[in-house]
């Protein structure tokens, strides 16, 4: 199982410890199975696009990011910092999609 340690732009502190990385681990199967994709799928004018969901986005984040805090730790980062945790997480379906594609 692949764990992602994404380094903060700014530091937090929390009860007193500094937090200067997050690591988040690929879900799994059974997550998976359980919250399904993060995104779903739309149409307009014609064309297909992706909304990401957030409460399956937040149920992955609860289950992956891996701190004593959970992902309550989240709510103390930068806006710039938490949008790269979301964008790792969300990296693991990607590159799972294109595996899958490519088989």
């Amino acid at each position: 199982m692949k764990i992602k340690t994404i380094a903060l732009a700014q530091p937090v502190e929390l009860h007193g410890k500094m937090i200067t990385e997050i690591a988040i681990k690929e879900p799994t199967g059974g997550q998976y199975l359980d919250f399904g994709e993060p995104h779903i799928y739309t149409q307009s004018s014609g064309g297909f696009f992706a909304v990401e969901d957030k409460s399956v986005v937040a149920n992955y984040l609860d289950a992956c990011v891996q701190h004593e805090s959970g992902s309550h730790v989240l709510r103390l980062l930068s806006l710039a910092d938490a949008r790269k945790v979301k964008k790792e997480l969300l990296s693991f379906f990607t590159v799972g999609a294109q595996e899958t594609s490519e088989s």
